[in-house]
């Protein structure tokens, strides 16, 4: 069984990092911490259009090891965009995951469209005996932390505030070519 994180995790930002702290402390219950997350293969959410990566997706993974996380799930957005709520919960939450405790931030959508949000999501879980955990917004100077913020602050040059919320110095990893 297990405690599952769910999100895009993009930046692995500090308000990330306590939805996946919500998994990871299920683990003095006996349940296995773990994250489900996807990959953007050609299809990019419509809730993500201005979407740009802050991490690599193996950068991203890496981090979500070095927190502790034992399994991250992650299917392409094709493999499960088209689901409806019910069949994104049954199949992929309990059936493949093995979901005892979900967690989540207070504005997780799920579903085809975005159909889904917290509140069915407790109501899908809770004929399973699934726990759902929200984790509320951090928030860094009145403003709540978001990925969305962190590219803009690194696309205007300001480092030091995308690395606050970030909660470590922004980077990137590129292969080094010769020429």
């Amino acid at each position: 069984m297990r405690a599952v994180a769910l999100g895009f995790f993009d930046g692995i930002h500090r308000g990330h990092q306590a939805v996946i702290q919500g998994a990871l402390d299920c683990a003095e219950m006996g349940l296995r911490p773990a994250v489900f997350t996807y990959r953007i293969a050609n299809n990019i959410p419509e809730r993500k259009s201005s979407f740009m990566w802050i991490n690599s997706e193996d950068d991203r993974i890496r981090m979500m090891e070095c927190l502790g996380v034992q399994d991250v799930i992650q299917p392409t957005f094709e493999e499960f965009c088209d689901m409806t709520p019910e069949a994104f919960v049954e199949d992929f939450l309990i059936r493949r995951m093995r979901a005892k405790v979900i967690v989540c931030g207070e504005d997780f959508r799920f579903g085809k469209k975005a159909a889904g949000n917290v509140e069915m999501l407790k109501a899908l879980c809770a004929p399973y005996g699934v726990e759902v955990r929200l984790v509320a917004p951090v928030v860094l100077d009145g403003d709540r932390i978001s990925s969305t913020r962190i590219r803009g602050y690194v696309t205007k040059g300001n480092m030091s505030l995308a690395w606050r919320m970030l909660g470590r110095p922004y980077s990137l990893r590129f292969p080094v070519v010769s020429g």
